[in-house]
């Protein structure tokens, strides 16, 4: 998706703010430090850029919904209000641990099993993407390596009966604070119905919340 092209995407956010998530997205436009935006520390300079960057963000469809409560029966029907109301051309979920917490009732594998068998469902219907985050096993923090693997996901068999792509983003340097590590970060695609999978290595900055590729 190119940065000038103008789609509508539903941000489902069950761990952030609608306000954090507004934030990190006017520091990542205006490549003006999150830290200076929370603390009001801005220059003229700074305001320029997030003048500009408030008009771009002002003019896309991005919805977000932070409303941590929500079920996976709401989440399918507000999708499709979007669908009818203003198209819709990607959803987010973030994340399938803080859902699976408010569908109690069920066991963890069938609660599992039901929400991203109906965000399939749902995918299908709208026919658009739909990315879904979850946080590797704690136990990962404990491996020598660090480097995660889809195995380390939790109901990792589950996962896989419903998911077209398992991609997984690591940073090094939150376990191993080396200078080589500064500021590296890498997705590695684990899995790929249709194609093979891989690794990108990226370049995080932290200031701006954004990902960049490395020259």
């Amino acid at each position: 998706m190119k940065q000038n092209e103008r789609k509508s995407i539903a941000i489902f956010s069950l761990n952030a703010s609608a306000k954090y998530i507004s934030m990190s997205m006017l520091s990542c436009v205006s490549k003006v430090s999150i830290r200076k935006i929370i603390l009001g520390q801005l220059s003229i300079k700074d305001w320029r850029q997030l003048a500009e960057a408030s008009g771009a963000l002002a003019e896309s469809n991005i919805f977000i919904n932070d409303i941590t409560s929500i079920s996976i029966e709401e989440l399918y029907k507000r999708c499709i209000q979007l669908r009818n109301s203003h198209a819709l051309d990607m959803v987010i979920v973030d994340s399938l641990d803080f859902m699976r917490r408010y569908q109690k009732k069920a066991t963890n594998g069938h609660n599992r099993g039901t929400i991203l068998s109906t965000l399939r469902v749902l995918a299908n219907e709208l026919n658009v993407p739909i990315i879904v985050s979850l946080n590797v096993k704690d136990f990962v923090e404990r491996k020598r390596s660090f480097w995660p693997c889809n195995l380390d996901l939790p109901g990792v068999s589950t996962i896989e009966r419903y998911a077209d792509i398992i991609m997984i983003l690591h940073r090094p340097e939150i376990y191993s604070p080396t200078l080589e590590n500064e500021g590296l970060a890498e997705i590695r695609v684990f899995r790929q119905n249709n194609g093979n999978g891989g690794k990108v290595r990226l370049h995080f900055l932290g200031e701006t919340q954004r990902f960049v590729n490395i020259d």
